[in-house]
């Protein structure tokens, strides 16, 4: 069985079993989309057909926690009253858009007996999405291997699915990215926000970060048998997307395509737990956009010492070795994170330099990365006002937009 028919068959989400009766129509491109609590303004491009041969699989979802499902329901009332229906099977409904070779596939996540469980939120909306999005590229009604993902606060430039179609295959694919700029309070705290993003990932790129990666949801797209390679989409309420690219980083290549800039509306929201959302909500808070504080550029350096350490152990034999390369506050550290291990597995298979390189830079991935940074920030750095860390960061300047 092939890694894609394995995951279908046994990690996918019961939604890719109700595909097999699917109608009889084709797409070049897929798209995927959760949403809750949403308007029905942002459906309105995709009715009216702004791209062609795009089947957008739209996943309405509501936690089970929550009783009203009126916004959820206007936005699926909305698709029914404006679009025909091709195909239907229980929940879900395939809507043909203005653009005869364009369709929505909306999955109803939001009724009573199918809402979802709060710790999962939106994580199993996208993934749910994207195993649809799975099983029909397997079935051929869909002709791309890119999964593209964004969210209804999010802008597709128009040629879109031209760029992506050019590029390489890799595992995934990021965007850049542009928040929508007004006069209001909500822009402002959102460019902020925008400016910590791209503050954060130029500190892991200068400190020679393997995971230095933007993790926007709205802004990826994944390579189809590499999605299926990572099992998908974790089921998170918040953080999904970085999760997915963490573990695809570590099969493959994460390629930035700056070609692509989606442009994303400043908003506050309170429906994931962490993000632009809240971040804007906090930021909002403050008596002033000026007091907003973020990581001190000094633990991107201490990031760079670290790794630099990292780098020279597949050449040390014993852990006095070992010590000798790293920082001795950063080896305490590494040592209690489970580092120990790693020398004792080198030690019991013998395993080549090449293999520990490896081995080390898979197990200091994204989020072990992102614990090392609190570690620094809590107990030596703190954090600073981020106006000052963009003036003073010795990498700052190497942000590209």
């Amino acid at each position: 069985m092939d890694q894609v028919s394995k995951y279908l068959s046994t990690y996918a989400e019961p939604e890719v079993n109700l595909l097999d009766s699917f109608a009889d129509v084709y797409f070049q491109h897929v798209l995927i989309i959760p949403a809750y609590r949403e308007t029905t303004e942002f459906i309105d491009p995709y009715i009216n057909g702004k791209f062609s041969s795009l089947l957008l699989i739209l996943v309405i979802n509501q936690p089970n926690d929550e009783s009203d499902s009126s916004p959820q329901q206007q936005l699926f009332n909305h698709l029914d009253v404006n679009c025909p229906t091709l195909w239907h099977n229980k929940h879900l409904t395939l809507f043909e858009c203005a653009e005869p070779n364009s369709a929505i596939l909306c999955v109803r996540r939001y009724e009573a007996d199918l809402r979802m469980k709060p710790n999962q939120g939106v994580g199993i909306a996208r993934k749910i999405a994207a195993d649809c999005a799975l099983k029909l590229t397997q079935t051929m009604h869909v002709g791309s291997h890119w999964i593209a993902s964004t969210d209804a606060d999010a802008q597709l430039p128009d040629d879109y699915f031209r760029q992506l179609q050019r590029q390489q295959r890799v595992a995934a694919l990021t965007f850049n990215f542009q928040h929508h700029v007004t006069d209001g309070a909500v822009s402002e705290a959102t460019q902020l926000y925008e400016q910590s993003l791209r503050y954060y990932q130029a500190g892991l790129a200068w400190a020679g970060s393997s995971y230095a990666f933007y993790s926007l949801g709205s802004c990826i797209a994944i390579y189809t048998f590499d999605y299926a390679k990572v099992r998908g989409f974790p089921k998170r309420s918040g953080g999904e997307d970085f999760y997915l690219l963490n573990k695809l980083a570590k099969i493959g290549t994460i390629q930035h395509c700056p070609e692509i800039t989606v442009t994303i509306r400043s908003r506050r929201s309170d429906r994931v737990p962490f993000g632009t959302g809240p971040a804007v909500a906090k930021i909002l808070q403050l008596d002033s956009p000026a007091l907003y504080q973020y990581y001190h550029p000094e633990v991107f350096r201490e990031l760079q010492i670290c790794l630099n350490g990292l780098s020279r152990l597949s050449t040390a034999e014993q852990i006095t070795d070992w010590q000798g390369c790293l920082e001795p506050s950063h080896f305490e550290w590494l040592m209690a994170q489970g580092l120990e291990r790693i020398f004792l597995h080198q030690q019991r298979q013998n395993i080549t330099q090449e293999q520990l390189k490896q081995h080390i830079t898979l197990w200091f991935d994204g989020l072990m990365t992102l614990r090392f940074i609190h570690h620094m920030r809590d107990t030596a750095h703190g954090n600073c006002y981020l106006v000052h860390a963009l003036e003073n960061s010795p990498f700052y300047t190497t942000i590209s937009t």
